[in-house]
């Protein structure tokens, strides 16, 4: 386990100007990860992430593969030319389940124009203008602690690897977004197994966000040119722990339901799912309070329970499936 206490990126990010959302995203991504001339962030499109922060599930587009649920990567510029390469591919070196995510730094074949491997939250729009394709962010509304992710990093000559997610609000009264919080981390170095990397999230307001993007590159200076062809970054189990440590997804594979909530006496929980799962529930403080089998419905007493607030974890033989949390009166 890496954990992260604060390393830079190369480029700084402040409280000062938290609502610069575009500018952010137009420093970092287009001088650190790609060349000007393949993406200007100019505009924010809320998609949403599915369950797939394990990467297990993937398209097929005739081309390449692409990531499902709310991914997005240069893949698509393959789309505009068969000169173009993919730089993001599923791949059975995961660190669980089955697949992950390989990210590869690679050069426009013929011309020598390098291309950094990009996966980042959010759609590539192909009906807008060259440069302005990639659109960030989902809705999103917790505040997590750490942005962890297990990742694993080829290094040709001395080239890095970047990791950067940003909660964000929308300001009625400046018509710009406001920065709630951000994590980033450049790796340096070749890290040949999988490794968890935990990077804390700085907040700068005490707001709820209603956004979050997330983005991770194969070189973090292929914007000025410097990344090297060949470096690799795999990334697989991205995860959001919350003040309890307690695993969150930003979207439930397994559709559950709690009722009532808040409850005082019994609490009913109900999974769309004709398997049997494990359901897990954990106290404010990461306690585990509660373990057993769920294969549709379960109803619980909870009368004695201490007030507060619960989280509720579905598991299956893979990992998270489902997470909920409810509130204890």
């Amino acid at each position: 386990m890496k954990h992260v206490t604060g390393k830079s990126i190369n480029i700084i990010f402040t409280k000062n100007s938290p609502g610069n959302f575009i500018f952010l995203y137009k420093d970092f991504i287009m001088k650190r990860l790609l060349p000007l001339v393949l993406l200007c962030l100019t505009g924010l499109l809320n998609s949403q992430i599915t369950s797939n922060t394990s990467f297990e599930m993937w398209t097929n587009t005739g081309n390449y593969e692409e990531p499902s649920g709310g991914w997005t990567t240069l893949n698509k510029l393959r789309d505009l030319g068969s000169l173009n390469p993919v730089t993001v591919s599923k791949t059975t070196d995961s660190y669980s389940g089955t697949y992950a995510a390989r990210l590869e730094t690679k050069e426009i074949t013929g011309f020598g124009t390098l291309i950094g491997g990009l996966l980042a939250a959010g759609i590539f729009d192909n009906n807008a203008s060259p440069g302005q394709n990639v659109k960030l962010g989902q809705p999103y509304t917790e505040r997590p602690l750490n942005f962890d992710v297990y990742y694993k990093y080829t290094s040709v000559n001395s080239d890095s690897a970047a990791f950067y997610l940003a909660l964000t609000k929308w300001n009625s009264s400046t018509s710009s977004r406001d920065t709630i919080g951000e994590a980033f981390y450049t790796e340096y170095n070749t890290v040949s197994a999988y490794t968890q990397l935990n990077i804390p999230i700085n907040y700068y307001s005490t707001d709820i966000p209603d956004t979050i993007s997330v983005l991770f590159g194969s070189s973090a200076a292929a914007g000025d040119f410097q990344g090297q062809v060949g470096s690799t970054l795999f990334i697989d189990e991205f995860t959001l722990p919350n003040s309890a440590g307690i695993n969150e997804l930003l979207v439930n594979e397994v559709a559950i339901k709690t009722y009532p909530n808040p409850t005082s006496n019994e609490l009913t929980i109900s999974i769309d799912s004709d398997n049997a799962q494990q359901l897990i529930i954990y106290n404010i403080t990461g306690k585990e309070v509660y373990n057993t089998n769920i294969l549709k419905t379960e109803s619980i007493d909870v009368s004695d329970w201490a007030t507060g607030t619960y989280y509720i974890s579905i598991k299956d033989g893979k990992g998270l499936v489902s997470s909920a949390k409810f509130v204890k009166n």
